[in-house]
């Protein structure tokens, strides 16, 4: 805040990274007190801390409401949640209408250096607006801005002959997003000669693993399941249990490690 100040800053955008309820309400109230909150979602994730129901999750990401101010957000499931909250704070609700969503066209997505969704530029021009930002200058300053790292890329790459189409969708972390972004993928590439499905999985978050172990045996299906990071025991059993074919996961965790040392790993540890 006082980099901001000294700088002369006339906005700050300030991501809340609180998981724990308490930590997300004190934030916005003791912290921040913003004058536009912004919810862009609520779905299933980080059940382990804010859950065990999404409904909880509503109810905690509900804790960033500002007090008098405004909140926006879209038209989601769990709306009238949020729209207590704001009643609660004496804040003014805003959501973004389905014209606004569809006012965003697929020349203006194509602009950006990345995939984009609808919503997301909606919601950030709504943003905007309420600062006085017309439209046109919004936009040519979404398509300038440096990318964050984790921002949906697809790579199209030849591999000494090989074509790949490689989407960079690992910041997914719900299964709800990862499975709209798979889809979207696999309608992207129809022609593909294989799938091939790469989860990190993180030992400190058991829960995402059950989650996207339980929910990817669903999703149009991969010739492949690649699974790599910490933990990945766990997503497999689950997924296993769900009735994925084992023949089609590849256990990728340490993979170097035991290549480099001359052990031959156990190909299915979990069994």
């Amino acid at each position: 805040m006082e980099t901001a100040s000294e700088c002369g800053a006339e906005a700050l955008v300030v991501e809340c990274m609180a998981l724990q309820p308490l930590l997300q309400s004190l934030s916005e109230l003791r912290l921040i007190r913003a004058t536009l909150g912004v919810v862009t979602n609520v779905r299933p994730d980080h059940l382990d801390v804010m859950g065990p129901t999404e409904a909880d999750v509503a109810r905690a990401i509900a804790g960033t409401t500002p007090r008098r101010a405004r909140l926006l957000t879209t038209r989601g499931r769990h709306l009238q949640t949020l729209a207590e909250a704001a009643a609660d704070r004496g804040s003014r609700i805003l959501e973004i209408s389905a014209t606004e969503i569809e006012e965003v066209d697929d020349d203006e997505l194509r602009r950006f250096t990345y995939l984009e969704h609808k919503e997301n530029v909606a919601l950030a021009l709504r943003v905007c607006a309420e600062h006085g930002v017309d439209r046109l200058t919004a936009l040519r300053g979404m398509w300038s801005a440096k990318p964050d790292p984790g921002v949906l890329t697809v790579h199209d790459i030849d591999f000494f002959g090989r074509k790949f189409v490689f989407a960079n969708a690992l910041a997914a972390n719900d299964p709800e997003s990862t499975e709209q972004i798979w889809t979207k993928m696999v309608k992207l590439a129809p022609g593909a000669a294989k799938r091939i499905a790469l989860f990190n999985c993180r030992v400190d978050r058991p829960d995402r693993s059950r989650q996207l172990g339980a929910a990817c045996v669903e999703w149009a299906p991969a010739d492949h399941y690649v699974l790599m990071g910490t933990g990945t025991y766990i997503f497999a059993r689950v997924a296993i249990a769900q009735g994925l074919d084992v023949r089609k996961l590849v256990i990728a965790e340490r993979a170097r490690l035991f290549r480099n040392r001359g052990v031959r790993r156990d190909p299915h540890p979990w069994s």
